[in-house]
């Protein structure tokens, strides 16, 4: 090989070389950074966030007991976007489709009644009355 060959070859190579460096330095520079809470953040998918569980089936319709219900801390990565994060406000709401034991209760799982509020039975009459759950 000749000289401008040569010369040509390890040009080359740094333009590449500066182009990788050029495409990844935020990558490389966020790394660094300590973690930022939010939930954008990479950080908070690591953390731990509460959400409820189901510890016996509940059929659809029936009244919510608390006694139904436990609080499991998970990686929030693994936490769906629209489970219930509190055992308290999920207790007393109707359910509107069966929910399995060992389940995790969402939004979606709760009556709404025709105000678009969640259906409470306390404070919401209906035609036919929820069926509750024996223990």
């Amino acid at each position: 090989m000749n000289r401008t060959a040569i010369a040509l070859i390890c040009i080359f190579i740094s333009v590449v070389t500066g182009l990788i460096y050029y495409c990844t330095r935020d990558l490389i520079n966020a790394a660094k950074l300590p973690c930022q809470k939010g939930p954008v953040s990479p950080c908070f998918l690591n953390q731990k966030v509460t959400i409820v569980y189901t510890v016996r089936n509940i059929p659809e319709g029936a009244v919510i007991e608390p006694e139904f219900l436990e609080e499991r801390e998970v990686l929030a990565s693994k936490a769906p976007v629209d489970a219930m994060t509190s055992a308290s406000s999920v207790a007393g709401r109707v359910a509107k489709y069966p929910i399995g034991a060992g389940q995790i209760v969402s939004v979606r799982d709760l009556r709404v009644c025709s105000s678009g509020g969640v259906h409470l039975m306390k404070t919401a009459p209906s035609a036919a009355p929820a069926a509750r759950v024996g223990l």
